[in-house]
C-alpha cells in the first residue's frame, strides 16, 4: 500500500475536507451557494495545468453535490420523528 502523506493527494482530501466541514450546514440560499462556488473553484484552479486537476475537480464536484442533495432535503422538509429521511 502506497503512503500518500506529503503527497498532492493527500493534501487535496485535506482541503476538500476543510471545504465541505466549512459549508456545513448546507444552505438553500444565493450567498451560501456563491461562496461554495467560490470556495470549490479556488481549490481546483490550485491545480489547473497539473495532474492533479481532475482529480481535485471531481472531489469538489463530489461535496458540491452532496451539499446539494442535503440542501434539497431540508428545504423540502423531509423530516421523519426528527430525522432527514435517506
Amino acid at each position: 500500500m502506497m503512503d500518500l502523506k506529503g503527497t498532492p493527494y493527500w493534501e487535496i482530501y485535506g482541503e476538500v475536507f476543510q471545504f465541505f466541514k466549512q459549508a456545513l450546514p448546507a444552505q438553500n440560499n444565493d450567498h451560501y451557494w456563491g461562496d461554495v462556488l467560490a470556495k470549490g473553484d479556488a481549490i481546483t484552479n490550485k491545480y489547473t495545468g497539473t495532474a492533479y486537476y481532475q482529480f481535485a475537480f471531481d472531489q469538489v464536484v463530489a461535496v458540491v453535490n452532496e451539499l446539494s442533495r442535503y440542501s434539497d432535503k431540508t428545504s423540502q422538509k423531509e423530516v421523519d420523528h426528527g430525522r432527514i429521511r435517506p
